[in-house]
């Protein structure tokens, strides 16, 4: 049986075109990856033992079934490594790839659903990727359906499995460990539903031109990203306003959005909400892929002029954020996504909400990296809105190689493609904004209350 929270995000069938949850991982390398390379990957990949000698991904050889309003994992009988890759410009080919195509590509995929009875995910490989005037390579993609796991078992797969070389360990906060009182576990129950009240009483419900009805999302994305932004100079904003590194990014979100609402034609909102999806503590690592992470709703201000100020509030709303953090979520979730009843009310959820649905901001790949001998040169991480509800944006931050590269998907029903533009402009003019306040040190101009 599938896990209480895969469970829920399986709800958002990996088989109907109209209802995606995709995630796609990318890595540009500096040369050609050719066939034979990829199948020996992927071999290594799902063949992987822990040190119990048991499969560490063994959902990389299953597929979703459904009985009675349950979900389970059934092993694919007819597996097949060659049923899970494929080269988007087969050999030979002289055409080269620009990153207009890669984006469009990152489109099409993100919406794009899996082949019945097989494992909803897929290696991509792109050749003759235009690098920069005087280099060609590759790139290599991850797609791959959200109920195979959360954000950070697919990061840690990508550092571990995936690459070979020197690198830092994906981190993941901890706790420090607590035996439980007797206390504690008797007043658990009540402490659930105090959480559980003051998650639902701060629900957002954004009321903005963004929030189209359900109807005119056309479930057709849009993947573009910003310049790749230093993260010494985010680092350095970091330390000299007194800010977290998380502000900062939301800062700059905020500033290209700004920038780029004004393509679809509709009023610009003074502030929006996104979920942000944050892991939880004492993470289990019995499995490759897991589940165990919360999150928070998190104001995104859009009407200021002023990056301080703007700043200041990404900031305080994290710090309230944070707040709403607790451990009893996890298990009010896994209540949930345990009986078939309350895994579909969460459609009732999703259906009013936030307008950016998913706001993931992940932690630095660094290191000397390469993929069956081909060195990755920059990464990035997209994740597509859920088709239930009407929230038609999500976006996602992660570091790599020394920068920072923030990924929107937007749904074209809310900007047609030939009008998007303008959030790259933004992000890039906010940092700067921001780096000549860091260097003329305005502490007492940005000062987090």
């Amino acid at each position: 049986m599938l896990p209480p929270l895969k469970n829920i995000f399986w709800q958002d069938s990996a088989e109907d075109s109209s209802r995606p949850l995709n995630i796609c991982i990318w890595g540009m390398l500096e040369s050609q990856i050719h066939v034979k390379c990829l199948e020996d990957l992927i071999e290594k990949v799902i063949k992987y033992q822990n040190n119990k000698n048991i499969l560490h991904f063994p959902e990389m050889q299953q597929y979703v079934i459904s009985f009675g309003g349950y979900t389970f994992w059934k092993w694919d009988k007819n597996f097949q490594v060659k049923n899970h890759y494929r080269f988007l410009n087969p050999e030979p080919s002289s055409l080269e790839w620009t990153e207009l195509d890669l984006r469009k590509a990152l489109s099409q995929l993100s919406s794009s659903p899996f082949k019945k009875d097989q494992s909803p995910w897929e290696a991509i490989v792109i050749r003759n990727y235009r690098l920069g005037p005087n280099s060609i390579g590759s790139v290599i993609i991850l797609r791959c359906h959200h109920v195979l796991g959360d954000g950070y078992s697919f990061l840690k797969m990508f550092l571990e499995q995936v690459c070979q070389g020197e690198h830092k360990p994906v981190i993941v906060p901890q706790l420090v460990h607590k035996e439980p009182s007797l206390g504690m576990i008797l007043s658990f129950p009540l402490r659930c539903i105090y959480d559980l009240t003051q998650f639902t009483s701060n629900l957002p419900y954004d009321r903005n031109a963004w929030k189209i009805p359900f109807g005119q999302l056309k479930r057709e994305y849009y993947t573009l990203w910003s310049p790749d932004l230093n993260v010494g100079d985010i680092k350095g904003i970091k330390n000299s306003l007194n800010v977290s590194f998380q502000a900062v990014i939301i800062s700059a979100i905020g500033a290209g959005l700004q920038k780029l609402f004004p393509s679809g034609g509709k009023p610009i909102p003074g502030e929006i909400t996104a979920f942000v999806p944050l892991p939880l503590p004492n993470r289990p690592e019995k499995r490759g892929f897991e589940y165990h992470a919360s999150g928070v709703f998190v104001k995104i201000p859009l009407n200021e002029t002023d990056p301080a100020r703007r700043l200041v509030r990404s900031s305080n709303s994290l710090k309230k954020a944070a707040k709403m953090v607790s451990m009893s979520q996890l298990k009010i979730a896994s209540l949930a996504g345990r009986i078939p009843f309350l895994s579909s009310m969460s459609d009732c959820v999703k259906t009013s909400g936030e307008t950016v649905q998913s706001l993931s901001i992940f932690p630095g790949i660094d290191g000397n990296l390469f993929i069956q001998g081909h060195r990755i040169l920059s990464a990035g991480f997209s994740i597509n809105p859920s088709s239930r509800g009407n929230s038609g944006v999500a976006i996602s931050s992660l570091s790599s190689f020394g920068h920072v590269k923030i990924v929107v998907t937007i749904d074209q029903g809310l900007i047609p493609l030939e009008r998007i533009s303008g959030f790259e402009e933004g992000v890039r003019d906010e940092i700067q904004a921001l780096m000549l306040m860091a260097d003329k040190n305005k502490d007492t101009v940005v000062k987090i209350n």
